[in-house]
């Protein structure tokens, strides 16, 4: 039994005698189908294993505020869209396949309310994935919208230009496959409260590992520490118990202040047996001494042979970054967050495995940071312009790697 576990029961069991509801809520998420599937979860790992190599990237979005309040089929889908246009972006830019995550809204209070909504969302997402929403030819159109209207679209007609002469040859040549239509779409959890993770929590049939079935990938501290400026090290010692015992693919944030001496404690709890593809780091450092940090942790976890996937999470801490300049200022620092990113694994010789970017589904103009400051979240366009920015740094050489 796990420490969490051992927490849930004595937190049960310290309740008042009489009627439960947060007892019986688990009770009846116990009995619930999973959410996700072991399988589904063992692809995306060997998805972040490729990106760990070299040979994927890893675009992850998150929605700000990370509950269902307002999770309309409206501001879903629109999430979606900016998710398959920052997508359709990189996969040409990089020429590499691009492993994309959204994450599930957490449960806001009642756990079986959140798992309904979960399941809902779910489904919608998986529809409009399979539908044809996703069709390629049809985000490219979008994409082309976004730079006709956009104040820096001139810049970016180029890379647009290219792609849309790409669709065309392979449709001139009779090309024209399905997966252009669908997309492979991952779910991210973040592991808020124990008795909804406990509940969900299955035995796998066939090999018996232990999946949490509320994602296919759970994070640890994305969410739960968001503006602390602090990162992964006030992480609980319950919660990190729970995750070493469980088969997901994993994602820890490394703050500001982290060292190499947490990476690597993170590493020998949570991935003891250097399995790729087990565990990526979201790291929120860059520019300045940030460099100089992210340069020290990427050289100590690589030469102690652990292969993980480093994914840069740049609007988190960008209020302190620029206090006074406002949106437009916080974007420039999140443009100098994921440029020192790529820079220090330009000068490694490591790969770049990613971006993850919190969504606020709104669109307020061009590289924008909306939201308080504790919970930013770029807007449609800021997300776009970030995209771009990823591109250009690959299309410079700046994103090579391995």
């Amino acid at each position: 039994m796990t420490d969490i576990e051992t927490r849930v029961i004595r937190t049960a069991e310290s309740r008042p005698p009489g009627p439960d509801p947060v007892r019986e809520a688990t009770a009846e998420l116990r009995s619930c189908p999973p959410l996700v599937l072991a399988a589904e979860c063992e692809l995306l790992k060997r998805r972040l294993a490729q990106a760990a190599r070299g040979e994927g990237f890893v675009l992850q979005c998150g929605a700000r505020p990370a509950t269902f309040d307002g999770a309309t089929g409206d501001t879903i889908r629109h999430r979606l869209r900016t998710l398959l246009q920052m997508s359709a972006l990189l996969t040409y830019a990089t020429s590499l396949p691009v492993v994309k995550i959204s994450r599930i809204a957490g449960p806001a209070g009642n756990p079986v309310s959140g798992y309904r909504s979960a399941a809902a969302t779910l489904n919608l997402v998986r529809a409009f994935a399979a539908g044809g929403y996703a069709d390629l030819r049809r985000v490219h159109d979008w994409n082309l919208d976004f730079v006709a209207n956009s104040p820096c679209g001139a810049s970016y007609e180029s890379l647009t230009t290219q792609i849309g002469r790409a669709l065309t040859f392979m449709r001139a040549c009779g090309t024209a496959p399905e997966p252009l239509r669908t997309v492979e779409l991952f779910a991210s959890h973040e592991g808020l409260l124990p008795d909804y993770d406990s509940a969900l929590t299955r035995a796998d049939a066939d090999t018996g590992r232990l999946y949490n079935t509320a994602g296919h990938f759970v994070g640890l501290g994305t969410g739960t520490r968001a503006g602390t400026g602090t990162g992964a090290e006030e992480l609980d010692p319950a919660r990190v118990d729970h995750a070493a015992t469980i088969s997901n693919p994993l994602g820890v944030v490394l703050g500001p202040d982290s060292g190499h001496d947490e990476a690597l404690d993170r590493l020998d709890r949570l991935d003891p047996a250097r399995e790729p593809g087990r565990l990526t780091f979201l790291v929120r450092m860059g520019g300045g001494p940030g460099s100089d940090r992210l340069s020290a942790l990427i050289e100590k976890v690589t030469a102690e042979g652990h292969l993980v996937t480093w994914i840069c999470d740049p609007v988190h801490d960008t209020a302190s970054d620029a206090p006074r300049g406002g949106a437009s200022s916080r974007f420039d620092a999140v443009r100098d967050r994921v440029t020192a990113f790529f820079d220090v694994h330009r000068a490694l010789g490591t790969h770049p495995g990613g971006i993850h970017v919190e969504l606020t589904g709104t669109d307020s103009g061009a590289g924008t940071v909306t939201d308080a400051p504790a919970a930013p979240g770029l807007s449609h366009s800021g997300a776009l312009d970030l995209a771009f920015l990823v591109a250009e740094l690959y299309r410079s050489g700046t994103g090579a790697g391995r």
